[in-house]
């Protein structure tokens, strides 16, 4: 072995010492010329001659101080876990920022694998917050995480100990400790002994000397839950701790210890009536992790699937679920935060499981009657908006899925709504803008517009995506229309166009007075409104109904007007038509026939345009009298059995369209079509 190799090998000898903290305290004597040359018994001159050489053929790091320091590149590239490429740099100090900043670059950009939800959308304040507090030199600030029960302050305390450790600040062997002060809290002697130990004879029954978690915990970080538990005395013993970094078990009266312990401090309490104020003043990073309910709703879907995910790895079975079950979980009043959802969830699977077992199903399945009906009646809150047709006054909110008609139309694995997703990044935002423009009407020069929504979608484009996705399964529940996958890429042009110009801009359009679509506008509007805290203009209201009305080419159907203009130009068919409707204005008696008659044959084409066929004459004429005559006997609570209600499972699809297009009768005249109501309509459909 020359020499040149044999100070290469004592330099990596001395790299496997090195670790952050030696780094940081500037205790580099190993990794100098002198240094290597001791060990070595060789002149220091000697010694750096051949660094120098190793150091120009791109082996080591330079480090120009005094003196010199040398690191092997590719073992400290390891040892750090980052990818240095520089050879030279003027301090130490230097470098150990440059690692810093890669290596929490490196760290933010794998939030996932910490298994929070939220950091960089709704918790991502209070994450740079708490990072920054483990980072302060020398080591770390104290922290105080305030929040209501279930929040997940214990996840996020753990996530700020794994954080430490990703970008090397504490190792895999440093200790993090949990103590819920609660536990204990009838018994203070007995918290406070299992907090800073105890000294034989303090106490009754303290038989032996006995070691505190803060000692437990030396070197690394103690989380202490529901700290307002902690009696004043004890709050007052951690003061030098914090100040100093010394303490003493219960019953020393002489001997001070060391702990150099980071306190992560948790309560559901006001901090103002539950902890001493001289405490509070004490711990310099106070973070507040907010409710469930004040989360985006994108995060709280992202929570939602990752608690099934989890059953279906418990349970080791695909679990498939209806997706307004998704959306119950996603809307529900969850007061008890992300606890109760998980805890909900784990009940709900319990239930599908025993049932999936007992009737030996093919699979697992989950649907809206393995659920709460209160979560269910979440549902009806965006009914309210809905008032389809005819400008109904009605303060009734309708209950569209209490029928047994609405079982589970389409099983969706529990990753739908990866599924809708478009990511904006794989489509032309500048060729759907301009599309977008176009189906909106607007005629004068594209290029500032889409020059924004372009600069905006960078941004943006990962919570619109994901919304666009929610939005449009909206459209395919609350409306009588199947739309197609391609509108949802319009949604987001409309989203980021919706973010630029919400209040600034009026464009001169033509904007369509179609009724059924500004109803719909409005009812997306307010979930958009929900979502992102937007009051929407009445003017990109117009500008969304606009926007379905032209991409769906409405002009051939005529929804608001009535039938297909190939009937409309029957001359044959409008008389018959016309002389059904003075049949029935001559035969009702409850119902003013001018108010019904309309409604019942905008009813019927939407039906039509909903299952998209169209119906013959005779079904119109009989669709026309049915329903009329339904109606006069509903209101009278007069109701008739139907002798083959079963058949209903045989065309759930077609059932479904039935009902969710009644819905607007049954609004306006407070009734409701039963199941054998639907079974007559369904005969006479078939």
């Amino acid at each position: 072995m020359n020499r040149n190799q044999l100070i290469h090998n004592t330099l990596k000898d001395a790299m496997q010492s090195l670790n952050y903290d030696v780094l940081s305290s500037g205790d580099i004597e190993s990794f100098t010329a002198t240094g290597i040359g001791e060990k070595l018994n060789l002149s220091r001159s000697s010694i750096s001659l051949e660094l120098n050489k190793l150091s120009k053929d791109g082996k080591l790091i330079y480090i120009k101080s005094r003196p010199v320091i040398f690191f092997d590149k590719k073992l400290f590239n390891e040892k750090f876990s980052v990818n240095i490429k520089k050879d030279k740099f003027n301090s130490l100090k230097e470098l150990v920022e440059l690692i810093e900043k890669k290596r929490i670059s490196e760290a933010n950009r794998d939030d996932n694998e910490f298994g929070i939800i939220g950091l960089n959308g709704s918790l991502k304040k209070i994450a740079d917050q708490g990072r920054a507090a483990i980072l302060y030199p020398p080591n770390g600030l104290h922290i105080l995480l305030l929040g209501s029960t279930g929040v997940g302050k214990s996840l996020f305390a753990e996530y700020l100990y794994k954080f430490a450790i990703k970008i090397g600040r504490y190792t895999d062997k440093t200790k993090f400790v949990v103590f819920n002060c609660a536990d204990y809290a009838n018994n203070p002697q007995l918290l406070m002994s299992h907090l800073f130990g105890h000294a034989k004879g303090a106490f009754t029954g303290a038989d032996d000397n006995k070691k505190g978690l803060i000692e437990a915990a030396d070197g690394g970080i103690l989380f202490l839950d529901e700290v307002h538990r902690l009696p004043s005395e004890g709050q007052e013993m951690l003061f030098s701790i914090m100040d100093h970094g010394i303490y003493r078990r219960l019953g020393e009266t002489v001997t001070n210890r060391k702990s150099n312990v980071l306190l992560i401090t948790a309560t559901t309490e006001n901090v103002n009536s539950s902890l001493l104020k001289t405490f509070t003043r004490r711990i310099p990073v106070i973070l507040r992790i907010p409710d469930i309910r004040e989360r985006h709703l994108s995060e709280r879907e992202e929570l939602v699937k990752y608690f099934f995910n989890i059953e279906g790895k418990r349970i080791n079975e695909n679990i498939i679920i209806d997706r307004e079950v998704i959306w119950c979980f996603m809307l529900y009043d969850c007061k008890g935060n992300i606890g109760e959802l998980k805890s909900d969830i784990q009940k709900v699977c319990a239930n599908a499981y025993h049932s999936y077992i007992s009737k030996g199903d093919k699979a697992m399945k989950i649907g809206k009657k393995d659920i709460p009906q209160e979560m269910v009646n979440i549902l009806y809150k965006v009914y309210e908006y809905w008032n389809i047709l005819n400008n109904n006054d009605s303060n009734r909110i309708s209950e569209p899925w209490q029928s047994n008609l609405y079982n589970t139309k389409t099983d969706v694995r529990m990753t739908y709504i990866n599924t809708e997703i478009v990511d904006s990044n794989k489509i032309n935002i500048r060729q759907y803008c301009e599309k977008f423009l176009e189906l909106i009407g607007y005629e004068y020069n594209y290029s500032e517009i889409i020059s924004k929504i372009e600069e905006y979608k960078e941004i943006s484009y990962d919570d619109i995506d994901k919304f666009s996705g929610v939005l449009l399964g909206c459209l395919q529940e609350y409306s009588t229309i199947k739309w197609e996958d391609e509108f949802q890429k319009y949604l987001i042009i409309y989203l980021l166009y919706l973010l630029n110009y919400n209040n600034e801009i009026n464009l001169n359009i033509k904007i369509s007075n179609n009724s059924y679509f500004n109803t719909l506008a409005k009812i997306i509007s307010k979930i958009i409104d929900t979502n992102f805290n937007l009051e929407i203009s009445t003017l990109n209201v117009s500008i969304l109904a606009t926007l379905m009305y032209n991409f769906l080419k409405i002009d051939t159907i005529l929804v608001e007007e009535g039938m297909n203009k190939s009937q409309d130009n029957d001359e044959v068919s409008n008389k018959t038509l016309e002389h059904t409707v003075e049949y029935i204005e001559q035969t009702i008696v409850y119902v003013n026939p001018k108010k019904l008659c309309p409604l019942v044959y905008k009813i019927i084409n939407l039906m039509q345009f909903d299952l998209k066929r169209r119906f013959t004459l005779d079904i119109m004429v009989k669709l026309m009298i049915h329903i009329s005559f339904a109606v006069e006997r509903l209101i009278n609570d007069e109701y008739i059995k139907h002798t083959e209600i079963t058949s209903l499972e045989d065309d759930i699809e077609l059932c479904d369209a039935i009902k969710r297009n009644l819905w607007a009768i049954e609004e306006q005249f407070n009734i409701d079509f039963n199941i054998d109501e639907i079974q007559y309509i369904k005969d006479i459909l078939e």
